[in-house]
């Protein structure tokens, strides 16, 4: 009876533990995903304000 008790202790916590690592890895991409689209933000501010510039100029 323990070990049956055990055994599930111990599905359960892999499978929570494969949960989080998969949270974890979605994290990580959506925050390389944040970092390429806030570079192309900022890139695209950097060449609006060069237009502005040169507009005045």
């Amino acid at each position: 009876m323990k070990n049956d008790y055990e055994n599930h202790y111990n599905y359960l916590l892999k499978k929570i533990s494969a949960k989080i690592d998969e949270h974890i890895d979605d994290n990580e991409v959506d925050d390389k995903l944040v970092s390429v689209k806030q570079k192309e933000l900022e890139d695209a501010l950097i060449k609006d304000e060069q237009i502005k510039d040169s507009d005045v100029n």
